[in-house]
């Protein structure tokens, strides 16, 4: 007999689900809402969790994300059970941290031989090895190489991955299309903390971040653009360091300028996606850049350059690309703006809408090589 834990909002699948697992011999636990369910697992965590993904203030994709965090529950098995049919459904829903996915299409002797299936496997999700978060910023001197867009991909691709707690820094505050992209509304930000910089916390800073259904955590430096200003180079040191103690990765979304704050974040954080586009401009715009890096004394290990192509035809090639700026390209990002503008416009990032697209495939090639670095 095992014991399991269902979440649903619906009473009436509850009494199914409840009726169906009785019956085979296990003992079932119930929840109808997201909050009461993580409550009832962290007391005492089940043996399954079956949840539902459709439910009010939190859905079943955050009490997935919130299951695998815990210490308690990170290795428990999870069954989504949904009447949503759709393909994204699916893949979200495993990027969050599901065992199993099944429609409520599925009949009580199919769900409970799902059950049986896992529990004899006891699949869950294995750990992830503790290790110091990793600040990871992208960076371009020249303006419109597509900067916010990898790094929001980046940062959801890296979110997807079992356990792996994600911040999504956006330093842009004269042109953050950040909350645009991610469809988001953040009511705080990182400038209200900025006047006393030993009041930041981890805990005052997520009352600043407002959070994505992908699991990424947004946290803006300005509330909005009409109150544009940038923040101190201590501020941005101290949010870093906080950061890395309570994330696995900070993705950091900077501007297109050698100023005070982005040098700052620059060189406090990992690592550095340096992107450029195809054309000599950017090159130019690129060894610039890199000289300024040397000046300050930046690991050449750490800049990671990436060519986006931001444009259908006439490119220059990649060993042309190479050659100007002596020193190899580590990934390329195909062009598909009809995929990007429709990602950009419905508020869901093209890794999410689009996940085997060829632009969506090389931004997860990108996660897994930083992931190793």
């Amino acid at each position: 007999m095992a014991r399991i834990l269902v979440i649903d909002d619906d009473s009436h699948a509850l009494r199914l689900i409840e009726f169906a697992l009785t019956k085979a011999g296990h003992e079932v636990v119930t929840a109808r809402r997201g909050e009461e369910g993580l409550q009832k697992a962290f007391q005492q965590p089940p043996n399954l969790a079956i949840i539902d993904l459709m439910m009010p203030k939190m859905d079943g994709y955050e009490v997935c994300r919130r299951l695998r965090q815990n210490e308690r529950t990170a290795d428990t098995p999870i069954m989504v059970f949904t009447a949503r049919i759709q393909e994204i459904d699916r893949q979200t829903a495993m990027e969050a941290g599901a065992s199993e996915f099944l429609t409520k299409t599925a009949t009580p002797d199919e769900l409970v031989s799902k059950v049986e299936s896992l529990l004899a496997s006891k699949v869950g999700v294995p750990r992830a090895e503790a290790r110091p978060g990793q600040a990871i910023a992208l960076f371009s001197l020249r303006g419109g190489v597509g900067v916010s867009s990898l790094a929001i991909n980046l940062a959801v691709t890296l979110a997807g991955q079992p356990n792996q707690e994600v911040a999504l820094l956006d330093l842009c505050f004269l042109s953050s299309s950040v909350p645009l992209m991610l469809n988001v509304r953040p009511k705080l930000s990182l400038a209200q903390l900025s006047r006393e910089d030993t009041t930041i916390s981890l805990e005052s800073l997520e009352k600043c971040m407002v959070a994505h259904s992908s699991g990424v955590k947004v946290l803006p430096v300005v509330p909005s653009l009409a109150r544009a200003a940038p923040i101190s180079t201590k501020t941005v040191e101290r949010v870093l360091s906080v950061l890395k103690s309570g994330f696995n990765y900070i993705i950091v979304d900077t501007l297109s300028s050698l100023d005070d704050m982005t040098l700052a974040a620059l060189i406090h954080s990992d690592q550095i996606i340096l992107v450029l586009a195809p054309e000599v401009a950017s090159i130019q715009a690129t060894t610039v850049t890199l000289q300024a890096f040397r000046s300050l004394g930046l690991s050449e290990e750490a800049i990671v350059p990436i060519v986006n192509h931001t444009f259908a035809k006439g490119g220059l090639s990649l060993g042309t690309i190479q050659g100007a700026l002596k020193r190899p390209i580590k990934a390329v990002i195909p062009h598909e703006p009809e995929l990007l503008i429709q990602a950009i416009n419905s508020g869901t990032p093209l890794v999410l809408s689009q996940p085997s697209a060829a632009m969506a495939t090389a931004i997860q090639k990108l996660a897994s090589v930083l992931s190793l670095s």
